[in-house]
């Protein structure tokens, strides 16, 4: 009975680790919304604070004529490919190496709720086209 039970334990155990997804699995998910144009999974796999900032520049979009000249497609944040080396996690922050042939970025993800998420703050493709808009000025 006892080892009816430690394995019953040892297989949740197990179950749960095999749940666990890693940063590399959040990009590419993210990726796989990106590609099949489903904007609340593609947003999902971002933190929180990204999530607010996003939506807030939507409705700042919305509610302005012209609206701003940046960051108009988030879908535009991440390269088309993933990962191109593994994680490197240092407790809940894990920065990842992604590129797509044309561009290479350094990708940071922070682990919210137990779930990995990108934080797109940190991404170098959210600021540029504001930096290249006011260079343009």
């Amino acid at each position: 009975m006892n080892v009816t039970r430690h394995l019953a334990l040892l297989l949740v155990v197990l179950a749960l680790a095999a749940c666990a997804e890693g940063p590399e699995a959040t990009w590419a998910r993210a990726l796989q919304a990106r590609r099949d144009n489903d904007p609340a999974a593609y947003l999902a796999c971002f933190t929180t604070r990204t999530r607010k900032v996003l939506a807030n520049l939507e409705a700042f979009q919305q509610s302005t004529r012209k609206g701003l000249p940046w960051l108009k497609d988030p879908y535009v944040l991440l390269p088309e490919q993933g990962p191109t080396q593994p994680a490197r996690v240092d407790g809940n922050v894990a920065t990842l190496r992604v590129g797509d042939g044309k561009r290479e970025l350094e990708g940071v993800l922070v682990r919210e709720a137990g779930e990995w998420r990108i934080e797109a703050l940190e991404l170098p493709t959210f600021w540029a086209p504001l930096a290249a808009a006011e260079e343009a000025e």
